[in-house]
């Protein structure tokens, strides 16, 4: 048998449902020493940084089985008492936080602590701000152990902005090029002058795909190795590099019959379906 006593804060479900000690298995120290680990980090995840567990085991000769109790002792609920973001020059720290699911007051997650560090270099990077990065992040406990104050250092590094977008086409053989640099600016989100934001340029590029998908050009090649960072001007030069292909045409249509709720067989023709493709000129 497997008992979780003292816990209050997570369901005994939950705490079950992590536990890979099970009744019937052969038990051994080192299974009862992860399963209590598993516990810990379950209710660290929740906030309880405090947490206490002791697994207690009560043999049964008899049978040659023991009763395993994992004894909690889960402590305060730790909240953030302070979050500090140094480094930040052009961007605030009201703007940061706002990226961020930590909050102050609010209980402490680690999942939450990890994930706002990437959120908020994406933040930047949406900004202009190409190379920023966390430099250090850390978490210390308040006086009374009853607060996490976290610290986060970033390097912005610079704000780039959109200079010149050079765009250089390979037409497939000897055939004139599908489309001209300028039909493929018109489409790009991205224009001179613009902070370089890489959501917009992988729109951009995603656009620019299209456009040859639509001829049937399926196996275009859009380089971007042409690109050039000037971090002292804060710039950068966008050269793409297209090297089209010839049209790809349409082998054959399969058409596979998949059912997750029942084993009945389809009851549609294959030539039903053709039919309708056919509408679409498939």
């Amino acid at each position: 048998d497997i008992v979780i006593n003292g816990n209050n804060g997570i369901s005994t479900g939950k705490i079950k449902d992590i536990l890979t000690i099970s009744s019937g298995r052969s038990l051994s120290g080192k299974l009862i020493q992860e399963n209590k680990n598993k516990i810990v980090s379950l209710y660290k995840d929740k906030g309880y940084y405090l947490v206490q567990v002791e697994p207690n085991i009560i043999n049964n000769p008899e049978d040659g089985t023991a009763r395993v109790s994992f004894d909690i002792n889960e402590g305060n609920k730790i909240s953030i008492g302070s979050i500090d973001i140094v480094g930040n020059r052009r961007i605030s720290d009201r703007d940061l936080k706002k990226q961020m699911k930590l909050k102050e007051g609010k209980r402490f997650d680690d999942t939450y602590y990890e994930g706002d560090q990437v959120s908020l270099v994406k933040y930047y990077r949406q900004n202009g701000f190409v190379d920023a990065r966390i430099l250090k992040a850390e978490k210390t406990f308040s006086d009374d152990k009853t607060k996490i104050n976290v610290r986060i250092e970033v390097d912005e590094g610079p704000q780039y902005k959109v200079g010149n977008i050079k765009v250089d086409i390979t037409p497939y053989e000897n055939n004139k090029p599908l489309f001209s640099e300028k039909e493929i600016l018109r489409n790009f989100v991205l224009k001179e002058g613009d902070l370089f934001k890489e959501m917009d340029f992988d729109e951009s590029i995603r656009r620019t795909y299209n456009m040859y998908l639509d001829k049937g050009r399926v196996s275009v090649q859009i380089k971007t190795d042409a690109m050039k960072f000037v971090p002292d001007q804060e710039v950068v030069d966008i050269g793409l590099t297209i090297i089209e292909s010839g049209p790809a045409f349409i082998e054959n249509v399969s058409i596979n019959w998949v059912s997750e709720t029942s084993d009945e067989p389809h009851k549609t023709k294959d030539y039903v379906i053709r039919r309708e493709l056919e509408r679409f000129n498939i």
